[in-house]
């Protein structure tokens, strides 16, 4: 369609229709500054990478809308690489990459070795199709810089005879920022193993603020982590996020694995389900996780635990919380082999067994009560008659995950909500 060598340009209101060719179908552009708005890129092919456009060089690309292109090995709809990219307002839509005999990546978009910002940008519809291994369905980044603020991820497939990882993105050996995204209804399954049914984030250090994750799964036919989110060998640190109604074989919520560390605050992880343990929470293969007002209710499945702490065959894991609401599991706690847990205030309620522990772990608790949280109709707010209310420690945290001021009473509330007499809180957890 269009080829662009060592040149600066701007592109505005063009059409780049059933172009194809190896790299960037619809447009190719390499060396030079680019920007581009308004622009509509579909139906092209190529025999390699970016199937609508290829970008090696900085660029400024918003509100296009790029869909129904092809690609064989990365980049259905576009590639960007080694330079500053920032796309904002754009759809990326009904791409594939599918046809390589090897190993594919990011079915809608492609960002490797980038400093990239991305803000507002619908990445829906998208699939990775691998008769081997596949990455990113909607997605993929690596070896790069990226803030995500305020995107749509959503409806993306990873589906691949090998192994699969986040079926709406996956991050690979980079520093992300996530603030404020919507990751929902995307999907890993493979012949394989699978991982990260949202999002798949490995090797890296990510931020990950007020995201909801929702309606997420892996359903591979091996083995399957994290139907919402999947951390693996990374340094994490997650503040006002949810995860709800999100499925898989190991962590329904959220699998943090392979010596990851994180921190959650201000977390609500609920209506999830897994096929085997931690409907909720998975931990294992030693990581260390510690909760700061975690919120964790309503999961199911498996062994029924909320929470799973466990080896995993690869050394002990840990699991600190404090000012935890754990409610409605058939265990709330569950910590095998040689993991260990701390617990410090914790709303236990609906759960006929509150912790499992196997024979050589070390489980304290202090600071118990018993009660009904009496959440509002969105699942994890509160309500006036919560027996969460002034009932915490102080761990330091001075906001939940409204922003709201904490504590209000004599002590913090428990969980992710300080609870706020004039707050209406009527929708569904589910609902974003």
């Amino acid at each position: 369609g269009l080829y662009l060598l060592d040149s600066n340009a701007t592109l505005i209101d063009n059409a780049f229709v059933g172009n194809s060719g190896w790299r960037g179908g619809g447009w190719y552009h390499i060396g030079g500054d680019v920007q581009a708005s308004g622009n509509l890129v579909t139906d092209n092919t190529a025999s390699s990478v970016a199937g609508g456009l290829f970008v090696w060089g900085p660029a400024v690309l918003d509100n296009n809308t790029v869909v129904n292109n092809s690609a064989t090995v990365a980049g259905g709809g576009l590639s960007v690489r080694y330079h500053t990219v920032t796309l904002s307002g754009n759809t990326v839509s009904d791409n594939i990459v599918t046809g390589y005999p090897g190993d594919i990546l990011g079915g809608g978009l492609e960002l490797v070795r980038t400093t990239a910002t991305l803000t507002d940008n619908i990445i829906s519809g998208n699939t990775v199709s691998s008769s081997a291994a596949g990455w990113g369905g909607g997605l993929s980044i690596a070896e790069s810089v990226a803030t995500l603020d305020g995107n749509a991820i959503y409806s993306n497939t990873v589906a691949c005879n090998g192994d699969g990882w986040g079926g709406g993105l996956d991050v690979y050996d980079s520093t992300v920022t996530l603030f404020g995204n919507v990751i929902y209804s995307n999907t890993v399954s493979s012949d394989g193993n699978g991982w990260g049914g949202g999002l798949e984030i490995s090797y890296s250090t990510a931020t990950l603020s007020g995201n909801v994750v929702y309606g997420n799964t892996v359903s591979s036919e091996g083995d399957n982590w994290g139907g919402g989110a999947d951390l693996y060998t990374g340094s994490f640190s997650l503040n006002g996020n949810t995860f709800s109604g999100n499925a898989a074989d190991w962590g329904g919520g959220l699998a943090v694995e392979a010596g990851s560390s994180i921190t959650l605050t201000n977390t609500v992880i609920s209506e999830n389900w897994s096929n085997d343990g931690g409907g909720g929470l998975f931990i294992g293969s030693g990581s260390r996780a510690r909760g700061l007002h975690t919120t964790i209710a309503r999961n199911g499945g498996g062994d029924g635990s909320g929470v799973l702490v466990t080896d995993e065959g690869e050394g002990p894991s840990s699991l600190v919380l404090t000012n935890t609401i754990l409610v409605s599991h058939a265990v709330g706690l569950a910590v095998t082999e040689s993991s260990e847990a701390a617990v410090d205030s914790i709303l236990w309620y609906n759960t006929p067994i509150t912790v499992s522990q196997s024979p050589m772990v070390t489980v304290s608790v202090q600071n118990q009560h018993e009660g009904d949280p009496a959440f509002a109709a969105d699942g994890y707010h509160l309500t006036p008659d919560s027996a969460a209310i002034d009932l915490g420690v102080d761990a330091g945290v001075l906001s939940d995950i409204d922003g709201d001021t904490r504590p209000r009473g004599t002590a913090p509330d428990l969980g992710a909500d300080e609870y706020a007499p004039s707050a209406d809180f009527s929708a569904s957890p589910l609902s974003g």
